[in-house]
């Protein structure tokens, strides 16, 4: 290494490291600010994950130009908050936590405390070669309607708040049809469903499906007594929904709106 008088000249000190013990690693070597990341997304689980030195081990007291220093993961959510790190007090990194559903990212870098003036503190040094594993559960796509649920629930699945059949806002429309029909669920003044209306002689309901809902089956069925109900067909096009029944001699006629999954 470069001397500058009995100490390592730091200012000339580059791409080498020198390990005071594979127990204590206190390298020296040329200053690094850029860590690694890496990103990805889950559906959430157990996850772990280990940042391997390249080389199997560092010799006390041997330079290596190709070797890892001490390395300290962090992992952050979508929002850039830090969700766990790694100790680092060993050379390599092991993050091991349960994730929710959502996006992350992982920096990677290697801590010194080399004890000299010309640093001061925790130093970043070049990494040198090193390798990740570990087990991250599987990103599954999530239908629009998962995804909806998520937004206002913050639950993916069909239970509790965010329950098919569940009134979260009390305003007698369910859950599923409050995703079906482009409504906020936790809002009792969206309340706009499609409405019947008399059309030459027939009772007549359309609609536009939001852009945003997928995976729905709309329906319709008729009345004249309340009591027995007759299924109504959907003669629209594409996104553009028609339920039509002629009124006839009837003097009351009735029809609602039947929402499904497949």
């Amino acid at each position: 290494l470069p001397q500058l008088g009995n100490a390592v000249d730091f200012t000339l000190a580059r791409g080498v490291i020198v390990p005071a013990s594979s127990s204590n690693p206190a390298p020296l070597g040329s200053a690094n600010y850029r860590p690694d990341y890496w990103s990805f997304t889950t559906s959430g689980g157990p996850f772990t994950l280990t940042a391997n030195s390249g080389d199997d081990y560092l010799t006390p007291g041997i330079a290596d130009p190709g070797a890892t220093l001490r390395t300290l993961l962090t992992l952050y959510d979508a929002n850039g908050t830090v969700v766990a790190t790694s100790p680092t007090t060993s050379l390599s990194g092991t993050i091991t936590t349960t994730l929710g559903a959502g996006s992350y990212s992982v920096s990677v870098t290697a801590v010194g405390n080399a004890i000299d003036p010309a640093f001061s503190g925790r130093q970043f040094f070049d990494m040198g070669p090193f390798f990740l594993t570990g087990t991250v559960p599987a990103a599954v796509e999530q239908t629009p309607l998962e995804q909806w649920r998520q937004s206002y629930f913050g639950i993916s699945t069909n239970t509790g708040n965010a329950a098919d059949a569940f009134d979260f806002d009390q305003d007698g429309v369910p859950n599923l049809i409050e995703f079906a029909f482009g409504l906020d669920p936790k809002n009792a003044a969206s309340l706009q469903l499609p409405q019947a209306q008399i059309t030459g002689g027939s009772l007549v309901i359309t609609f536009i499906q939001p852009s945003s809902v997928n995976g729905i089956i709309y329906g319709a069925e008729s009345s004249t007594d309340l009591l027995t109900w007759q299924p109504v067909g959907d003669t629209g096009a594409g996104t553009a929904h028609r339920f039509s029944v002629p009124t006839g001699s009837n003097k009351q006629m009735f029809m609602r709106l039947a929402v499904t999954r497949p």
